[in-house]
């Protein structure tokens, strides 16, 4: 095939992927009744960030319930409840210029902006790791997102996924671009007071000698530390601390409240699902009776055995790749260390597995045949609609678009597509299928860590032109 011709074919890919993504991701939130969907989550994001601006407490739980209940006349959102702002005060700093927006119209922005970080992150992504563009290529992202049940939970719920995304793209990008120490330090460390898991970037920086890298990291990361902290103040940042222990293993923020976030339905985690494998829990038949302390005690073990592979992976890529690391010896290091930012935490909620693109992207042009199979696959499971709490598996994604048009017909094929099929119940099935996101969250990170050990120094494959 002549280059004008692939080039041709590769354009007409990208505006059909983007006709798709428009009706299946961006439209039919902004049709619901209320436009962006609940925003379960930008509202605790919009209400903290706000509170921080007019030097307000958003980790007093009696200030945001009251504001919470204040800001409920604006949009009826707010009365559907609220959860606790759990994000250090620079992500609250970061997000606050939204808050000069109504809610209303800081919710569509946050989606769109949204939108945006996710293709520039992938874009980075894939460019960097060489991606080859065919309409093969545009194709596999395309289906990837465009069906993609986790990005539309990111989005509606109004989650920080997407800056993770850009940020781990940007990131990547930079390293194999060859960019200055200090600019890469930069970018790592402002992700990591934003949102704590991508801290994990330091310990890869060591892991690699990157001993520039993790300087500056530490240095970037320190002066915006400072400088949130001459902002939001010192007492607003100790009152944030508490909040780390709360989110451990076995422990759950506004627990006070009722909140049992350590084994929600929709936290995949490890420790999750130890929780309802080995803990009875309000009439739920565990697969073996013992305690919330078995259920913590093998958490940490699995944790310890998930940081002793990356980091035998890390030490046996270098030591075999030529320096600088090879494109295949740094694309599944990086995976490596992303993975892990998602498994090692007590919360690996459903919507996180957007995370787990970058390292799919990052994967797919330095494996082949059989290994590209299994990347597929366990994308194709993060992507899938799942109501954890009843056990369904729903097809809502398919009927996404069904949402822009009107007719008495719609609503029986919405409440098929969105009723979905009941999936077996039970202890076995409770455990294992109500871990359905970690599962190939744990193959990805297994996959990763054997390819980085490899240490090849070869030059990146054709990419994902078949």
């Amino acid at each position: 095939m002549t280059p004008d011709r692939t080039r041709r074919n590769a354009a007409i890919a990208v505006v059909l992927a983007g006709v798709l993504y428009l009706l299946f991701q961006v439209l039919p939130p902004l049709v619901h009744p209320h436009p962006g969907g609940y925003q379960n989550d930008f509202k605790h994001i919009y209400l903290g960030s706000w509170l921080l601006v007019q030097g307000g407490n958003p980790y007093d739980d009696a200030t945001l319930l009251e504001y919470r209940a204040l800001f409920e006349a604006e949009d009826p959102r707010f009365g559907y409840g609220i959860l606790p702002f759990v994000y250090p005060p620079f992500a609250g700093l970061v997000t606050s210029p939204l808050t000069a927006l109504s809610f209303p119209r800081a919710v569509i922005a946050w989606q769109l902006l949204n939108h945006l970080l996710l293709v520039g992150g992938l874009l980075l992504a894939a460019r960097a790791a060489g991606w080859r563009w065919t309409w093969q290529s545009v194709a596999l992202l395309a289906a990837a997102t465009v069906w993609n049940f986790a990005l539309f939970r990111q989005n509606t719920a109004g989650q920080m996924n997407m800056v993770l995304v850009a940020g781990y793209g940007a990131v990547y990008f930079g390293l194999v671009r060859g960019w200055r120490p200090a600019a890469v330090g930069l970018l790592a460390g402002a992700l990591a007071l934003y949102k704590l898991s991508p801290g994990i970037l330091l310990v890869y920086f060591l892991a690699t000698r990157r001993w520039r890298h993790a300087a500056w990291m530490t240095g970037w990361g320190l002066a915006l530390l400072l400088l949130s902290i001459l902002i939001a103040g010192w007492r607003l940042h100790l009152d944030f601390l508490p909040l780390l222990r709360e989110m451990g293993y076995g422990q759950s923020t506004w627990w006070q409240y009722g909140q049992t976030f350590w084994r929600d339905a929709y936290n995949q985690s490890p420790n999750a699902f130890w929780h309802r494998a080995l803990v009875p829990w309000e009439g739920a038949r565990p697969l073996l009776a013992a305690g919330p302390g078995w259920a913590n005690g093998i958490t940490w073990l699995g944790t310890l055995a998930l940081l002793g592979a990356a980091g035998w992976a890390w030490w046996r890529g270098t030591s075999r790749s030529e320096a600088p690391l090879s494109p295949a010896t740094e694309a599944t290091g990086f995976s490596v260390a992303i993975l892990l930012s998602l498994l090692a935490p007590s919360l690996m909620w459903d919507h996180y597995l957007v995370q787990a693109l970058v390292p799919a992207v990052l994967l797919w042009p330095h494996v082949t045949g059989r290994t590209r199979s299994v990347i597929a696959a366990c994308v194709g499971v993060s992507c899938l609609g799942i109501e954890f709490g009843g056990m369904r598996l729903h097809f809502a994604m398919l009927g996404q678009p069904l949402l822009l048009v009107s007719g008495e017909w719609r609503e029986g094929l919405l409440g098929v597509l969105f009723g979905g099929v009941q999936l077996p119940r039970g202890g076995l099935f409770d455990a294992v299928l109500g871990s359905i996101k970690l599962w190939p969250t744990l193959v990805l990170f297994g996959l990763a860590c054997r390819e980085a050990a490899l240490g090849r120094n070869e030059p990146p494959s054709s990419g994902p032109a078949t």
